[in-house]
């Protein structure tokens, strides 16, 4: 999905801001099923959500969407 960071940027992120505000809750969103994603990417993906803590998940199977780049890959998981 082309993000601009990587897990491990993304988790001292998350563990900066812990420290610079006490008490503070983080939130994720995460998509799963995205076209091309393999059982290796889901653990990692696991692994990272364990390493952040985050207070609450919102997770949601991936649907493609009419004109966007992903509805055009092969591989869809359904």
């Amino acid at each position: 999905m082309h993000r601009a960071y990587t897990a491990e940027k993304y988790v001292d992120l998350v563990r900066r801001i812990r420290q610079a505000r006490d008490g503070i809750a983080i939130t994720t969103d995460v998509i799963v099923g995205f076209p091309g994603e393999t059982e290796s990417i889901t653990n990692r993906r696991a692994i990272w959500s364990r390493k952040s803590k985050f207070d609450m998940a919102f997770v949601f199977r991936y649907s493609p969407r009419r004109d966007t780049p992903a509805a055009e890959m092969p591989d869809h998981n359904r």
